[in-house]
């Protein structure tokens, strides 16, 4: 792969970052009904950790974690050249107020087990193209 190949793979990236892995894994099964390539970590820590390796296409932010909530790591992220417009959906079980992560440029914002799976793959998959990807190569 031409590292301009590479640079445009990774942008398409869907990063979900979760503290659970049970839901990590539904996300990464309902993504992948539509062929949208992700990864999952565990936490804020790890997310800042893998977008200053690479830019991804859509962040999928949990809040409520332990060390770093979504908002912390968020605020981080847009500090990280690159990263100012990428877009984030907040995914999370808290009683967060979409308002809240609107300053953070939030896209969308959904409640884990509230959310019918079609408007969360929906969700997602506008977000991607916003961030400029276009699908799986």
């Amino acid at each position: 792969m031409s590292p301009a190949d590479q640079i445009a793979h990774e942008r398409r990236m869907i990063l979900i970052v979760d503290d659970h892995l049970d839901n990590c894994g539904l996300l990464l099964k309902v993504l992948a009904l539509r062929k949208l390539p992700a990864e999952c970590v565990e936490s804020g820590e790890a997310a800042l950790a893998w977008v200053r390796a690479r830019v991804p296409g859509v962040v999928v932010m949990d809040e409520m974690m332990p060390g770093l909530s979504g908002r912390e790591t968020v605020r981080l992220m847009r500090e990280i050249p690159g990263l100012a417009s990428t877009p984030v959906i907040f995914y999370t079980g808290s009683n967060l107020d979409p308002a809240e992560v609107e300053d953070l440029g939030a896209v969308g914002f959904f409640r884990k087990g509230s959310s019918d799976v079609m408007e969360v793959l929906n969700t997602i998959e506008n977000a991607y193209r916003l961030g400029g990807a276009t699908g799986p190569a």
